[in-house]
Parts: structure tokens; sequence; C-alpha cells
């Protein structure tokens, strides 16, 4: 690799973006070739040839990808071939004329990028009025338009707003028109799907012929972003796995996958519901947070298709509208209108329900198979909401749990104990007030009750527009009611939510009442009530009002949270979720410990063991923030990852064996990489080197994987998207170096300034750069940060070695021995040994 070289290409590389994946668009499933074409094994002219198939042939496309010089190609089957080809060779028919069209730039400047979306580097920049050639179109998932145009030398991508077709039409792809149908029998896109498999490998495309870019285990949930059946009725699913990656998956044959159960309480799916109320608004989601798409009005009726019950216990219906449009409603309203008749032998609804057992767990719906939302306690009492009596005779009822928080609890029949006796509560608000009656109206004042004070709590209720109202005596002797969001048995009972960033707490819940004050980024509130997707708080100043749901978060913003442990390819994972805002780093204070920290104010610390950690501990990063402090048993080491939406650390045993190493033998096919005197090529050296690399590591129990075994060329993108997607320790990229004649060495680099795993690819680089030393024999030009592209685009501990000077005759003469590279390959092995036994 010549230095000269490196500064220019490998660090401009950093500013475009390697492939695209070409999700959103809509190509027809079957084209005709409108020349000889050549069917590849990848999306670019750099992968080998499958076959070549002449003009006016029927082809089937499965997939669409633009590379990283913008161009498009689809993933086509032609009889027994299945591979890639240009889009460019399949005309595609438009509305009254054909690609190539020419066109003029209707604004003043006008950016052309190398690729169909703003995140693509400048290639050229046009004026208005210049004429251009549209040589393609693309749609983008969020429904934007770009065509591939070409003016002189210059070929890229602009949207079509500012392009202008000379015959005056607008040019509208007719494949772009139509949205894509599920495939009946397969999950359907949007949907998320629940592995059932112990294990799946999630693979680059819908064959067992794709490489694998992730595996998924039991009980993990994904988004579905995409279908394909084979002819043979094996059904494959595209799952969002994480924000940066996403993978085919096979789901079997389509009669395996079963409808939801039918929600108790909730329309049933496939009946008719007639609208009970004067007018309901019909929204994109399960949520008043999501657009209107319509209204429906009083005494229509209207197919359902889905349901959906809220983790606060509203529940949702999707119904058929019209053809052509569907929405989500919501039912508690409906049911406010006529409430239901009890059931015989459960508590009644209205009443108070004092929970009898040690501990019941209170879940999403009334069964045992619904996922648990939080757990009661014996003698906790709580206002019944709901009920529901299985076919098997088991009863059930739903309890509000706190403002914010309903669920369901199993109650035998016959089992209705008698109302809470008086208690002891504590006012933890700062507004409380004793009413001669229950409401707020047609009452009076008898007392302000002081913040912190204790109350005597009597066992009666009442239920008045929305709010649960408790009976009380307080401190002063006075006998009277308040809403039971003033009272609590602890602080632990208490809703608090958190501000984002310009929530605002209005005197009403509409964003048209007066503002109250606008609340600090990430600032708790005390949540009182909740209604039709606002909540009414209490701040810490004791200022109330309502802030809309979707302003604030159930956690801080700065946050740790919702811990979890889990195996995967026999390694133990500790991961948490954390907001995509969080900016975390690491240390290691002690051999054997890790801190992680980075502008938090809470992490929540685990309630089980996780195997080789001795102790997980919060502590204090600085005088306002935290962070969490991992101490490993001895013999144990980690490696970890910060994803867009969660850190997760490995736990891993000390020593080589088990280890997941990518090698990264650089450049390949056309790029030769440096050459020395005698016409060595880098390339040869370094792809060699790897090989026996690879078996040493091997037979020292480590797992390899290898970005190129063979004489190809790979993007520097697409090796780091390699090394991002596994689930790798460590990652090398092998070079030689080259300047002139007399310099000479070997040097070892890594780079902190954009690399999560900076710290340990620095000590990574110590480790290999002092072995390989040792065995080479040759000049130690040290350890230096660099920012290559393939260190600094890495999530793993990454460094990219110079093994020697190629363009020194007499090094020229050592790296073209067998001898020479079977050391480079000891001493980087050494290193790793050293490394991963730290």
């Amino acid at each position: 690799m010549k230095k000269i070289f490196v500064s220019s290409v490998l660090l401009t590389a950093a500013l475009l973006p390697g492939v695209s994946q070409a999700e959103g668009a809509t190509v027809s499933n079957n084209l005709v070739t409108g020349k000889p074409t050549e069917i590849r094994k990848g999306a670019t002219t750099a992968y080998p040839l499958v076959a070549k198939i002449g003009s006016s042939q029927q082809v089937s496309v499965q997939d669409t990808f633009i590379n990283s010089s913008g161009e498009v190609w689809y993933r086509i089957t032609a009889g027994k071939y299945t591979g890639w080809s240009l889009a460019n060779h399949f005309p595609v028919i438009t509305n009254g004329f054909t690609l190539g069209k020419p066109a003029t730039i209707s604004e003043s400047i006008v950016n052309v990028r190398k690729g169909a979306s703003t995140s693509y580097a400048i290639v050229a920049k046009l004026s208005k009025g210049q004429q251009v050639s549209i040589l393609d179109s693309f749609r983008t998932s969020s429904g934007e338009l770009w065509y591939r145009i070409k003016t002189g030398n210059s070929i890229g991508w602009v949207l079509s707003s500012l392009v202008t077709v000379n015959d005056g039409s607008t040019f509208t792809p007719v494949a772009a028109a139509k949205p894509a149908t599920n495939i009946a029998g397969l999950p359907t896109v949007g949907s998320y799907y629940t592995i059932t498999a112990a294990s799946l490998d999630a693979r680059k495309g819908a064959a067992s012929s794709y490489a694998i870019v992730a595996k998924v285990t039991k009980g993990q949930k994904y988004k579905v972003i995409g279908q394909f059946l084979h002819k043979n009725g094996e059904g494959w699913i595209r799952i969002q796995i994480n924000s940066k990656l996403s993978g085919w998956i096979p789901v079997l044959k389509a009669a395996e996958v079963k409808p939801p159960a039918n929600i108790p309480g909730l329309p049933t799916i496939g009946s008719s519901y007639t609208i009970p109320v004067a007018s309901l608004d019909a929204r994109k989601g399960a949520s008043t947070s999501y657009a209107i798409v319509a209204k429906v009005t009083k005494g229509k009726s209207f197919k359902v298709i889905s349901q959906h019950m809220s983790p606060t216990g509203d529940g949702w219906v999707r119904i058929q509208i019209s053809a052509t449009l569907a929405g989500w409603i919501p039912i508690p309203k409906a049911a406010e209108e006529k409430p239901p008749a009890n059931i015989p032998g459960l508590p009644t609804l209205g009443s108070s329900y004092s929970i009898a057992a040690t501990t019941l767990n209170v879940r999403k719906g009334a069964s045992t198979n619904y996922a648990i939302v939080t757990k009661v306690t014996k003698g906790q009492s709580f206002n019944v909401i709901g009920q529901y009596m299985s076919p098997t005779g088991d009863g059930w009822v739903r309890i509000q749990v706190s403002s914010s928080l309903a669920g369901w609890i199993m109650v035998k029949q016959g089992t209705v104990s008698t109302p809470a006796p008086s208690t002891t509560m504590t006012v933890f608000t700062r507004n409380a007030v004793l009413y001669s009656n229950a409401g707020f109206s047609g009452t009076t004042v008898i007392e302000r009750i002081p913040y912190l004070s204790k109350v005597s709590l009597f066992s009666d209720t009442k239920t008045v527009s929305g709010v649960t109202w408790v009976k009380i005596k307080t401190a002063a002797g006075n006998t009277g009611w308040t809403p039971n969001y003033e009272v609590a048995s602890s602080q632990a009972n208490l809703t608090h939510v958190y501000a984002l960033k310009n929530a605002a707490v209005r005197k009403s819940a509409t964003t048209s009442a007066a503002l109250v004050v606008t609340l600090a980024e990430n600032q708790q509130i005390l949540v009182l009530n909740e209604y039709n997707g606002w909540l009414n708080v209490e701040t810490g100043a004791g200022k109330r009002g309502w802030v809309l749901k979707t302003q604030t978060s159930p956690y801080t913003t700065k946050r740790l949270f919702s811990p979890e442990t889990y195996i995967s390819n026999n390694d133990v994972y500790l991961r948490w979720q954390k907001p995509s805002t969080l900016n975390l780093a690491y240390s290691t204070p002690a051999a054997n410990q890790l801190k992680i920290y980075g502008g938090l104010s809470d992490v929540e610390i685990p309630s089980f063991a996780v195997k080789g950690i001795k102790s997980i501990q919060k502590v204090a990063a600085n005088t306002t923030e935290k962070a969490v402090l991992i101490t490993f048993q001895p013999g144990y080491s980690f490696t970890i990852r910060n994803y867009n939406n969660n850190i997760t650390i490995k736990v891993v045993q000390s020593g080589l064996a088990g280890k997941r190493i990518i090698l990264d033998p650089g450049h390949g096919g056309k790029d030769p990489g440096a050459i020395g005197p005698t016409g060595l090529r880098e390339k040869v050296v370094v792809l060699d080197t790897a090989l026996i690399l690879k078996a040493e590591l091997e037979r020292a129990g480590a797992i390899v994987t290898m970005t190129r075994s063979t004489d190809v060329f790979l993007e520097l993108a697409e090796r780091t998207a390699i090394s991002n997607s596994s689930d790798g320790d460590a990652f090398i990229s092998l070079h030689t170096d080259a300047f002139n004649e007399k310099t000479n060495g070997t040097t070892s680099f890594y780079n902190t300034t954009v690399n999560f795993n900076g710290l340990a690819s620095k000590e990574l680089a110590n480790a290999i750069q002092k072995n390989l030393i040792v065995s080479l024999g040759t000049y130690n030009r040290g350890v230096k940060e660099e920012a290559f592209y393939v260190n600094r685009m890495n999530e793993l501990p990454s460094i990219l070695v110079e093994m020697a000077f190629i363009s020194n005759p007499s090094e020229e003469a050592l790296l073209k021995t067998t001898a020479f590279r079977q050391k480079a390959a000891i001493g980087i092995k050494n290193g790793l040994q050293e490394y991963f036994n730290k």
C-alpha cells in the first residue's frame, strides 16, 4: 500500500456509501431483456460470470440493488440460472415513452449524486436549463422518485422533481405505481414475526445458497420488510435485524403460518363491527399518535381484519373501510356508552379487588399465553374494569394497576375477597385536595393536603368521569374524597415519564390550550391520569397540566434499560436497550473490569446472574452522571458492540480458542495494490499470508472468516460490512507498505476517533506489533493512529498491518518467500494470543 495513495483514496472512500439495498422499489416481477445480457454472482461487473442470455428473453425479478457506483442491478432468474444483471438491459415501459428521453434541469443548482439518496456523494452540479438524458429510474422506500441521468461525461442520480421531461410530461414508470401485494400464507410486510425455531440463519437472499449474514434465535421478534415464495412452495421473509442489517429467513410452508388468536374483549377478526358512537377517527396505526386516514360515523358496519391491545390496555381493531382503504379505530370508547353486564362469580365491574395470593402476574390479555406487564402482591387493591370467563371456566378480571397501566389477572370462581381494610398511605403529589364528595363538580374543598403527609385509606371507591376516587382521613382529622392518583403506599407505585425535547404542558388536553410550562429534555414528571393520547402530569415544582403522550418516554433518554442475557453460537451475551441518542464510551479500570459511561442518568441493573460476570454495579461517572461497572470472573473477558438501540457485551473466556477473527487481505482483483521493483504484487502477498494465518489460527482453536479467499476485488465498505454484520472479536487487515527503495520496516495502525472499539483496537495493535517484530526481525516503525476506512468504519476491535515495504528491494525479496509470510502469520497469531489472554 502506497502512503501517497492512502490519504487520497482510503480517506475519500469514507465519504461514499459502499452499497445501498434498494428497499421500497417496486419492479415488475417479469421483464424481457432488451439486449444480450450477462448474469453475474454479484451486483458489479467484478463478480464472476454465471451465464449469458440473449435479447427478448423473459426473466423473473426477485430483488433490486444499487451498488457503490450508483448502478441499479436486478437479481433475476432465467431458466436454470439465477444471478444479477444491470437494470438498463431491461427496457422499462413508461406512461407514453421509454427511458432515454431528453430532459431539462428545472432548478437553479441541482446536485447529481452517486446513488438515489441525499446521503450519497455529489458527483456533479448542474444549472437550470442544462440538457440531460434519463437512463433509469428508482423509487425509494420513502416514496421519492429519482432519475439516473447522463450529461457530458457525468452520470448520476437526481430527484425527479428537479427535472422536466422535454415534452412537458411527468416521468412516472408504470412499474413503480403499484405497491407489491402481500403473499398469502406468509407473515405480512410491516408485521412483526417471532422466531419459533431454536436457531435460524438469516441470509443475503431468499435461498439457502446465499451467504449467512446473521443468526437469529427462538423468541426474538423482527419487523417483516419483504416476502418471497419459491415455486416449490418454500416461503421466505426478509426481516429487519437491526438498524443496519436485514436478511432473509425461511418460514417453511405457508400452512405453518397460523393466524393470530382473537384477543378477548375485542370484536373478533372476520366479524362485522357497527360504530356505536357519533364519530370515530380511523388511523394508520393502533394509537392516537398515528395519522387519521378517514372518519367513520355511528351505525355504519365494517369488517374487522385485525386486533391490537396496547400495553396500557386500550383495545383497537383494524377495519376494512373500502376496497382500497383500511384503518384502526379504538374500541373502549364504544364500550363506555353501555357498560357490559357483570359475569356471575367474578368481582364486579367498578368494585375494588384485593389481591389474596402472595403474588400474581398481570398480563396483556385474559390468558396465560399473553405477556406479563407487571406483578401485584398480597394486600394490594385495584379497581376492576373488565371481566372474562374462558371456555374452560377460568375467570379473569382486568384491573387498573396505575393511571397509565391496566392488565388481566386470573381469579378462581368464588374467591372474591372482601374489601381491603383501612390502611395508611402517603400523599406524593404537591397539589392534593380533599373534597366533600367524589368529583370535581358539585363538591366543596375541605383541605389542601400537605406533600408527603400520611392519610388513612377507607375501602370505599367511586369512579366519576373516568377518574377513580378514594375516601381518606387526613392527618388533620378531616374525612373526604380525593383522586386515587394523589396517594400511594410507596414511591415504587408511582408512574413517572420523561420529557422529550420541547415537550409542552398545557392547561387542558388539546394543542390549542394555554401553555403551562415547557419541559426540559429528560425532565422527570409524575403521571396522574391519561385521556385520549394525553397525560395529566405534575412536575417536581408542583405545576400541573396535560402533555401529549408522544412527547414523553417511559424511560429517561439517558438510561440503559431492559437488561437481558442470551446465548448465541455457544457464546454468552449481556445486552441493555438504550436510546439511539446516547454517545457511549468505555474504559477498563482494571484488567478484569469494564466501565460503560457517557451522559447516563440511570442504569437498570440486571436481577439475574450472567456466566463469567462476578458483579454489575451502578457507579458515579462524575458529579452528575452514572456509569455501569462490570467485574468479570477470573479467566473471562469481553467483546463489546455499540448498536443504534442497544449495547451488547459478549462474555468470553480468556485465550484464542473459540474467538472469531475476521481476516482482510487488502486489494485484489482489478486492484493489485503496491507493486515491487521486480513486479511482485501486494494483493498476492497479503492473500497468501492471510491463508497461512487462517490455518495457524484454526489450529489454535479460533474461528476465522476471510473477507476474500481468492483474487477478487472488494469495495472498502464491503469489507467492513462483513465485519460489522458478524459476531466477531477482532478484525485484521493485511497489507504491504510502499514509499521508496530505502524506506523499510513494519507498522500497525488503529483508529480511536470514530471506532467505538478504539481502546481495544489500540491494545490489539500494540500486542500484534510487538510479536510481529520479534517474529520477523524487521525495523519497528511503531503503532500509529490513522483514519483508514477499514478501521474507522469498523465496529470491532480492528487494526491494519503493514508487514514490510514492497518498494524496498531487500524487503520485497523477503516478501516473496513462504518463510517470511509464515513468520508474519506466527507473529500475528502470537499477538492475538497475548491480546485475548489479557
